[in-house]
């Protein structure tokens, strides 16, 4: 199910969150949990950082391709996690990212 789609590629908001720092990408999540304006990911970016394998099964459940799901990722994360933390921190006791894409995708 889309649920387990997204849940391949993240463990969860915090872990999306370290997940970018690792990857270079701690500035635009920073953005994104702030009460500021979201810096911008690309796609690009966002494949360098995500395990390839999982973006690949991603991409195939949705029957797209890889570069498209990396786009569509781009453009959904930033809201996603922007919504998710309303007061500017993460939020205690950590969200479920992968099951607020799964419902995103099912629209």
């Amino acid at each position: 199910d889309s649920e387990a789609i997204a849940r391949s590629l993240f463990s969860g908001l915090a872990g999306l969150v370290q997940q970018m720092q690792q990857g270079g990408l701690g500035d635009a999540a920073a953005s994104w949990i702030s009460n500021g304006a979201n810096q911008p990911v690309s796609a690009d970016a966002l494949g360098r950082m995500l395990n390839n394998d999982a973006v690949a099964g991603f991409a195939r459940q949705l029957g797209i391709n890889p570069q498209d799901a990396l786009g569509m990722l781009s453009t959904m994360l930033p809201q996603v996690v922007d919504k998710l933390t309303p007061n500017g921190q993460l939020p205690q006791g950590g969200i479920d990212i992968a099951s607020v894409l799964g419902q995103l995708m099912r629209r």
